[in-house]
């Protein structure tokens, strides 16, 4: 987490990535590697880590947050998943 704040985010991944694999069902890893591409500016990594997590959790409510934010920045449809935001959200 150190290194998320300190904006050292190629070594954040590495951090991240490592927790992901000790507990690879805690979605809370992927989304921090989505995260630092992001603020990497590297948004079509970004999109992949946010797409691969849907594909395993799509009612993953941050998540879904988060991919229909990058997919507005790349400029690919998303509101489809706005919709599902918006029903879960309530």
């Amino acid at each position: 987490m150190h290194y998320a704040k300190t904006d050292n985010f190629e070594k954040a991944i590495i951090f991240f990535e490592r927790a992901s694999s000790i507990q690879p069902k805690e979605v809370k890893w992927r989304l921090m590697i989505g995260t630092c591409y992001r603020k990497m500016n590297l948004f079509n990594e970004a999109h992949k880590i946010y797409e691969d997590v849907y594909n395993l959790y799509p009612d993953n409510l941050d998540n879904l947050r988060m991919l229909v934010q990058i997919r507005k920045d790349l400029g690919l449809k998303f509101q489809d998943l706005m919709q599902k935001v918006m029903a879960l959200d309530r």
